[in-house]
């Protein structure tokens, strides 16, 4: 049985661990060590993706992992079952996932600057260029319920409802 920190992996409940990382703890460290036990495909290395995992999110709920690579694939924590999995058929691979405080919404940018916008309920998604000024590389995404910040290092845009 794996431990970390003296706490089992294997039996911990998520919603007990969480609170007790000290800030700046690297979360990441407890995922990969609890998702490599038996008893599912989400404990072995996020199977779904054919490519190397390249973000990943918990729902704020805690019911929920949203994994990336070419796709997004959403996991049931509870049964380590593979839920929903949505191609948007970039040729890029995806990075910075975030999802809206409500758990409606996901996004991510890809490494040639599109950036897809996700309804997590409905499977719907929108592909978008890059909307920065003089195609300035995307750094990142913030995901609110009503708004998507897209920023690069020198400037920023807004979307809404």
């Amino acid at each position: 049985m794996r431990s970390f920190a003296g706490i089992s992996l294997v039996s911990i409940s998520l919603r007990i661990f969480i609170p007790q990382i000290e800030p700046g703890a690297v979360l990441h460290v407890f995922f990969a060590f609890s998702m490599h036990t038996p008893g599912g495909p989400l404990k072995y290395s996020l199977e779904g993706h054919q490519f190397a995992v390249f973000g990943y999110c918990l729902t704020a709920d805690f019911r929920y992992i949203v994994s990336i690579s070419n796709k997004f694939i959403t996991w049931d924590l509870s049964t380590s079952d593979l839920c929903r999995e949505v191609i948007p058929g970039i040729e890029g691979i995806l990075q910075g996932l975030v999802i809206s405080p409500d758990n409606r919404y996901g996004s991510a940018f890809s490494n040639i600057n599109q950036i897809i916008l996700l309804n997590m309920l409905t499977n719907e998604y929108v592909i978008m260029e890059n909307p920065l000024d003089d195609m300035e590389p995307v750094v990142g995404l913030s995901l609110l319920n009503t708004h998507l910040v897209i920023y690069g290092q020198y400037s920023y845009v807004i979307f809404n409802k």
